[in-house]
């Protein structure tokens, strides 16, 4: 009975193989169908900060980001993860985020991409990296890691100025106490 059981258990594994083959390559056939008609990504309705675009379909982990705002000082690290090409998304910030007022300042492409912005007294660094996961547990699937850093511009900021090191030998005073607040993820959207 056990060999008559491993036996029928065996003749469905190539079935369910073929099965998974057929509508993962029906999906990347639309998806592509889909990238030819519009090759530009489309903005998320997901956005956490209304001046940081995020292209649509990724999604904001947020046991990986956080945001505090320190008077006009905005300090965040937002982590989105999805299923798109690098070079789109690249794509997606170098033509975005200019619309929202920032400035391109830096843009490095090697095993990852890593753009720079700047607007008024804030800096954005946009890293864009495929990372990979095992789906159940078991089987690999890859996709795109958007980490996004907003921080106050080293040059204009009082924030970065008080540790900045001394010029001169003058002591070093204690940096003024700060009315820093957390700023709940819930709450940006």
């Amino acid at each position: 009975m056990g060999h008559c059981l491993r036996t029928k258990f065996q003749s469905v594994i190539p079935i369910v193989c073929i099965l998974f083959l057929m509508m993962n390559t029906a999906g990347c056939a639309g998806k592509k169908k889909a990238a030819a008609a519009s090759n530009q990504l489309r903005i998320s309705d997901q956005i956490t900060f209304s001046d940081l675009p995020v292209p649509y379909g990724f999604k904001l982990e947020r046991s990986q980001s956080y945001a505090f705002k320190d008077g006009d000082s905005r300090i965040a690290m937002l982590k989105y993860t999805g299923r798109t090409k690098l070079d789109q998304v690249s794509g997606f910030y170098q033509n975005n985020m200019e619309s929202y007022g920032w400035q391109a300042l830096t843009l490095i492409d090697f095993e990852k991409t890593m753009q720079q912005f700047g607007k008024g007294q804030e800096v954005c660094t946009v890293t864009i990296e495929r990372g990979n996961r095992p789906l159940l547990g078991i089987i690999p699937y890859s996709r795109t890691i958007i980490t996004m850093q907003l921080t106050p511009s080293r040059s204009s900021s009082s924030a970065y100025s008080e540790y900045a090191p001394q010029q001169t030998q003058q002591a070093v005073q204690q940096p003024a106490q700060r009315n820093v607040e957390r700023i709940p993820l819930s709450r940006l959207k």
